[in-house]
């Protein structure tokens, strides 16, 4: 149970962080494009 609310608890700061302050998402979604410019999607649904 403790660990549960410890993890709560990071995930309360980290959503404060990122509604706070716009470069970290700016800088998240430039590593995002960066590490994913070469792949193509895939959807595990289209399957057949």
């Amino acid at each position: 149970m403790k660990g549960m609310l410890y993890a709560a608890k990071i995930f309360a700061g980290m959503a404060y962080d990122l509604l706070n302050d716009s470069s970290l998402v700016e800088a998240a979604i430039d590593e995002f494009k960066k590490r994913t410019e070469n792949r193509k999607y895939v959807s595990p649904l289209d399957q057949k």
